[in-house]
């Protein structure tokens, strides 16, 4: 412990740490103005169908963003400084968003949604998640060239405008939201095409020419696709469940992911890219996180075995879930700055069984926001084994695995005691 905390002094003396709290800020205000986003609809609206609606579209139009530009592009561009294949990404970015929104809104449909509702705000979105697909790639090009608080702040203007026009209208404010984020995205997409792209110096010949085999491309994309498509297909259950579940289950997610966002996603941003590429930072991230997700299974064991449920098992299970993201993206930041890309193959394979577990028992299970988020942490637990092994980080996978086995034994006995 007092190696761990000699180190991160260390790094907080540099003007590294400066650069993190830059992008740290400019994420803080990204997440902030998204959960005041929704947290006006839920106001204005209050929790309900169209609510929903709105949370299980949108989540499906970011998808794209996720899968193929901060899962895809941005591991494949970190050794790559001469890429030149944006264009390519925002158009099958753009193209997968559209085709999900279509599925999504035939599911919402299907289960008794209103079409006045849900065809109008996906049709928006399907416009508004290219323009965002496009602000991202701009976005990845500028954090793989030293400025990652361009896109940690690419949701921001979007965000803003979307909570002001559902402030601001007296009816449909499901789809005034929706046009909101559409003309925010816009305007974000100018804003970043006008903030000039220049290669650093330090870029060599070498850096420009290098390519990744077609596998390790295809180990990526499988990866961040499970890694996006399976958390969304748990956030999807959740629309057959009573009205207004999915908004508030769709808040906390946003919130949860927001926290990972501007602790981790912004710190590895800074702290990595071209010409920094030392993996000690993400492996102290990554041990202080796998720590944390084990002491809140610990925790929510205990609580189960002396009988506490409602808010504050729901709390530690998203602390669980919030933790174990914490620690797989700087995992998996290190194995792309390493090469191993073949472990996000490996990763992708596993996942579905388990993703397709996660769905069965949220379906047939309690229908709890502790069910929710504890099926998503107990998910991060896999990960966190395999990127471990795959790193060699030994240490970090024992203390997984010993608070993961105490929380289980725990669980075990209260099962026990209760027949």
């Amino acid at each position: 412990m007092a190696g761990c905390a000699t180190t991160l002094t260390r790094h907080l003396r540099t003007a590294a740490f400066r650069r993190i709290i830059r992008v740290q800020a400019f994420a803080t205000v990204s997440q902030v103005t998204a959960a005041l986003q929704l947290l006006a609809l839920i106001v204005a609206v209050g929790r309900g169908r169209a609510t929903d609606t709105y949370v299980i579209l949108f989540s499906a139009s970011q998808v794209a963003v996720s899968v193929l530009i901060i899962g895809g592009l941005q591991p494949l561009t970190i050794s790559r400084p001469g890429y030149s294949g944006w264009r390519r990404w925002i158009l099958t970015g753009s193209i997968v968003n559209a085709l999900l929104l279509v599925a999504t809104a035939g599911f919402l449909l299907i289960a008794g949604y209103p079409w006045h509702v849900v065809i109008p705000t996906g049709a928006v979105l399907v416009v508004s998640g290219a323009y965002a697909v496009m602000a991202a790639v701009r976005g990845v090009h500028h954090a793989a060239m030293g400025r990652p608080w361009v896109l940690a702040s690419v949701t921001t203007i979007p965000n803003t405008v979307a909570a002001a026009f559902v402030l601001s209208t007296p009816i449909q404010k499901v789809p005034v939201m929706c046009v909101g984020l559409l003309l925010g995205n816009m305007a974000t997409c100018a804003l970043i095409t006008r903030y000039g792209e220049r290669v650093p110096q330090s870029v060599t010949e070498q850096d420009v020419s290098q390519s990744l085999p077609r596998a390790d491309v295809a180990g990526l994309l499988a990866s961040s696709s499970v890694g996006a498509l399976g958390p969304f297909a748990l956030q999807a259950v959740t629309a057959t469940y009573t009205p207004g579940q999915a908004t508030i289950l769709g808040f906390a997610s946003r919130v949860a992911a927001g926290v990972v966002s501007v602790g981790v996603t912004a710190f590895t941003n800074a702290t990595t890219d071209w010409t920094r590429r030392s993996n000690r930072p993400l492996r102290l991230v990554t041990g202080v996180g796998f720590g944390g997700m084990g002491v809140a299974f610990v925790t929510l064991a205990l609580l189960n075995l002396i009988g506490i449920s409602g808010i504050v098992t729901a709390s530690v299970a998203a602390t669980a879930f919030v933790c174990g993201a914490a620690a797989q993206a700087c995992a998996g930041r290190a194995l792309a700055m390493g090469g191993l890309l073949t472990t996000f193959r490996r990763m992708a394979a596993l996942s579905v069984p388990l993703y397709a577990s996660g769905v069965v028992l949220l379906s047939i299970g309690a229908h709890t926001a502790t069910m929710y988020f504890a099926v998503i942490a107990g998910l991060t637990v896999v990960s966190g084994m395999v990127f471990s092994s795959a790193l060699g980080w030994r240490r970090e996978a024992a203390v997984l695995v010993g608070l993961c086995s105490g929380a289980v034994v725990i669980i075990g006995v209260a099962a026990l005691i209760r027949t």
